[in-house]
Order: C-alpha cells, then sequence, then structure tokens
C-alpha cells in the first residue's frame, strides 16, 4: 500500500486518486485504508472492529517537561481567542464557545506537550483539569457493562417514543418557509443559519439557543468568529430566543410557542450540550428536548407537519457493519456501548435518530 502523509487537502487528493487508480486496474476491496499513525489514532478516537487489530503494542508516552504548562496556557488562549483577563482556569472551555471543530484543533495543536482528545476538551474540561492532565500519567479506566448501558438507553427511547399526538390539521398551506433551528452559536449551527439567511423562501427563521445575557451579541460574536458577517444577526427575518428544550414550552414562554406551533414548517436540531460521560442522567435531558421538538412537530395545525432535520455524528456509523445487517436497535447500541469513552456521543445521537 502506497504510503501517504495526510496533512493538507493535496494529499487526501492523493488518496482518492490512489483508490481510483486501484478500481481502475481492477483491484476490488471493501475497504481503502491508509497507512497511518494507528496507535494514535486508537488513543484519540477509538477504532473499529475491522480495523483495530493494526493497533500494535508498542506505545510511547509523552512525558510533561519544565514550563509546557506554561506554553500549553498560550496556546489554549490563543485558540480560543481570549485574553488572560477574560479567562478562568475554572470555568469549562466550551463555555467560552468552543465546539467540535475549535476542540479538534486544540487537541491537535497540544499533542506535543499533552495527549488530549477533542471528546475530553468538549466534556466539561477546565484549565484546571488540563493541567492536572499534563502533570500526572496514566488513564482511568469505565468498568461500565456495555449490554446494561445498552438496555437502560433502550429503555430511555422506549420512555420518549410513547403517546405521540396525532397530527391534525386545520390551517391552510404556508407561502413560504418558516424554520426553527437550534444550536446557531456553533460551527454547524451558524453555517446552517447564514445558509437559510441568504435563501429567498425562508420568510422567518427562529433561532433557540441556551440562555445568554444578550442573545443577539452572542449570535453575533459567533458569526464573526467563523468568518461570517456579523451584520447578518440584523436581518429583520431573524428572531433570537433565549430557549430550554427541556421545559414544555422550550423556555420560550406560552406566546411564542404558540406562534412556532402554527408557524413553523421546518426544524433544524443541531444544538446538543456536549457531555461525553457515560452518567445516564447527562443524557435523558437531552433526549427530552429532542422529544419536545418533535411534540412541537405533531402539534402543528398546518396541513403537513413541520419536517425535523436532525443533525447527528458520524459516530453513529463506527458500527456500521452492524447497520447494513438484520439486527436489532438494541444490538447496534450495545456495540456502540463497547465502543471506547470518546465516541460514546455517538450513543446519544442514536437514540434520538431511534426516536424519530
Amino acid at each position: 500500500m502506497k504510503k501517504i502523509e495526510l496533512n493538507t487537502l493535496t494529499e487526501l487528493c492523493a488518496y482518492v486518486e490512489d483508490g481510483l487508480l486501484k478500481l481502475y486496474s481492477g483491484v476490488r476491496a471493501r475497504y481503502y485504508i491508509p497507512d497511518t499513525a494507528w496507535n494514535q489514532l486508537h488513543k484519540d478516537l477509538g477504532l473499529a472492529s475491522d480495523t483495530a487489530h493494526l493497533v500494535t503494542r508498542e506505545e510511547t508516552t509523552t512525558v510533561a517537561s519544565e514550563g509546557d504548562e506554561s506554553s500549553v496556557f498560550e496556546k489554549v488562549l490563543n485558540l480560543l481567542d481570549l485574553s488572560t483577563s477574560d479567562f478562568s482556569p475554572e470555568v469549562p472551555f466550551v463555555s467560552y464557545g468552543m465546539d467540535s471543530l475549535a476542540a479538534t484543533r486544540i487537541s491537535v495543536a497540544l499533542r506535543p506537550h499533552v495527549k488530549v482528545s477533542q471528546m475530553q476538551l468538549l466534556g466539561g474540561m477546565t484549565w484546571n483539569h488540563l493541567e492536572a492532565k499534563i502533570r500526572e500519567a496514566g488513564t482511568a479506566t469505565d468498568g461500565t457493562s456495555a449490554v446494561n448501558l445498552a438496555d437502560a438507553l433502550v429503555k430511555m427511547v422506549e420512555k420518549y417514543s410513547k403517546n405521540f399526538e396525532d397530527h391534525i390539521p386545520s390551517l391552510e398551506p404556508p407561502t413560504g418557509d418558516v424554520i426553527v433551528i437550534t444550536g446557531t452559536s456553533g460551527s454547524i449551527g451558524s453555517s446552517i443559519l447564514v445558509g437559510c439567511l441568504r435563501c429567498p423562501n425562508v420568510k422567518r427563521i427562529y433561532a433557540l439557543n441556551r440562555p445568554s445575557a444578550n442573545p443577539v451579541e452572542a449570535q453575533r460574536a459567533a458569526l464573526e468568529k467563523r468568518g461570517f458577517d456579523p451584520s447578518l444577526v440584523d436581518t429583520p427575518k431573524l428572531t433570537l430566543l433565549n430557549a430550554d428544550l427541556t421545559a414544555n414550552d422550550l423556555g420560550v414562554g406560552g406566546p411564542l410557542l404558540e406562534e412556532l406551533r402554527t408557524r413553523v414548517t421546518h426544524i433544524v436540531h443541531a444544538g446538543w450540550l456536549v457531555n461525553w460521560s457515560f452518567d445516564l442522567s447527562r443524557f435523558e435531558p437531552l433526549v427530552k428536548g429532542t422529544r419536545n421538538l418533535i411534540d412541537l412537530a405533531l402539534s402543528s395545525p398546518l396541513p403537513t407537519p413541520p419536517r425535523i432535520i436532525f443533525v447527528s455524528s458520524a459516530g453513529v456509523l463506527r458500527s456500521c457493519e452492524y447497520l447494513f445487517l438484520d439486527v436489532s436497535f438494541e444490538f447496534h447500541l450495545i456495540i456502540l456501548a463497547q465502543l471506547p469513552r470518546a465516541v460514546n456521543f455517538a450513543l446519544r445521537n442514536s437514540l434520538d435518530q431511534n426516536m424519530l
């Protein structure tokens, strides 16, 4: 197999070219697997069953040197675009607007100093946690039973998949699209928001995000951070709302909920409170929030209930070899539950997808 270091888009294209040439020459294979640092990939993300055998027993350990803490601190501040005066070592990085893409950049930048995954950074890690991680060796193990965990998750899906309302239309069809988008402060949510704002067929957008002191300025900062025009927040068809998806009224109050119920044609659910713990108490509010969005759609008096677009995770395909077999949802969850903690975000997305 041709060895290529995957560092740039050009090198990714080289992989694609190599694979196409193999197909053209008559080689038939289910997967194209380039040579890479499998041990590191396994530590950071975990590997699926079809590639786990590529991990060798020889592993190296990065030892922090004197002064690493200050160097890492400066890198973190730069990557979060924060000054020392605006930063607190007790506040989780995600509270400063760090999303999954930013966490990936930080994880890669810190590799010379400390091994910390994107998922760990998103799981409520603070500077104090990271500083301690630099100084300590070894990792904790998790003895959670995959089968027991999957069973509990299935029961949670069953709990929130009962008593769906029948859709009863009573209004005329709308003349344009009215969209609810959750999570517009993140990278994906911001991109979706900008696309919808620029779409002439979209007449109204309601952006639902976790409460902030000033939703308009928070969204403006999120757009600017990701290279979008921050003045888009002043578009008349955009309404920014502090929301709590776990509340029966979505945290917006009765009058606004009724407005959403009678006007919305599409719901884009791109907002998730990321926490990588196996603690089911962390999962349930997220699943309940999705159920509340489903109820909102079913309660619509429009001729067709709002379409729900759920932004999922590639992690649900970590056991993709089982998705194409005649196996139960329960079995798929058991497979996901056996993967490293770093990918258990996929479990929560699997729950919502099954409920939808």
